[in-house]
C-alpha cells in the first residue's frame, strides 16, 4: 500500500467521522426540540421514546468512538509506514554510496588491466624482437663455424633458455 492510498484511507476515515459527530449533534439537537416541543400530558409516553432516541444516540456515540479507534489505529500504522519508509530510504542512500565507491574501484581496475594489457604487448614484442635476434646470431655464429654452449632446461615449461 502507498502513501497515496493511505491518505484516501485516512480521508474516508476522517469523513466517516466527522459524519457521525454531525450525526450525533443532529441526532441530540433534535431530541432537545423534540423535548421542547411536546405537551407536558404525553410526556410519559415521550419518555419511552426518549429512551429509545438516546439508545440510538449512545449506539451513535459508539459508532464514533468505534471510528475514532480505527482512525488512531490508521495513524500508527501511517506512523510505522512512514518509519519503515525512511529505515529504507537510508538504506537506499548507503546502497547508492557503496555502489559508487564500487564503480569508482570497478574503473581504477579497468585503468590497470588497460596498463597491464600493455605491460603484456610491449613484453610480447620485447620476446619476439629478441627471438628474432637469438636466431639470427645463431644462424651467423654457425654460419662463422661458431659453436654456442649447450641449452640448459629453463624453470618455465620445460623449456631451453
Amino acid at each position: 500500500m502507498d502513501f497515496t492510498e493511505i491518505q484516501g484511507v485516512i480521508g474516508w476515515v476522517i469523513g466517516l467521522l466527522s459524519t457521525s459527530v454531525i450525526a450525533i449533534g443532529i441526532g441530540i439537537f433534535n431530541i432537545i426540540r423534540s423535548g421542547k416541543m411536546i405537551p407536558r400530558e404525553t410526556r410519559g409516553a415521550d419518555l419511552v421514546n426518549n429512551g429509545k432516541e438516546v439508545d440510538v444516540a449512545r449506539a451513535w456515540k459508539g459508532l464514533a468512538a468505534e471510528t475514532a479507534r480505527e482512525t488512531l489505529e490508521v495513524n500508527k500504522r501511517l506512523k510505522d509506514l512512514e518509519d519503515k519508509t525512511e529505515v529504507q530510504e537510508d538504506t537506499i542512500k548507503k546502497l547508492e554510496l557503496r555502489i559508487e565507491e564500487q564503480d569508482c574501484l570497478i574503473a581504477k581496475q579497468a585503468i590497470r588491466i588497460d596498463e597491464q594489457d600493455r605491460t603484456i604487448e610491449v613484453l610480447e614484442t620485447k620476446l619476439t624482437e629478441s627471438e628474432t635476434y637469438n636466431k639470427e646470431l645463431i644462424a651467423q655464429m654457425q654460419k662463422e663455424k661458431i659453436t654456442p654452449k649447450s641449452r640448459t632446461k629453463g624453470k618455465y615449461n620445460g623449456t631451453s633458455v
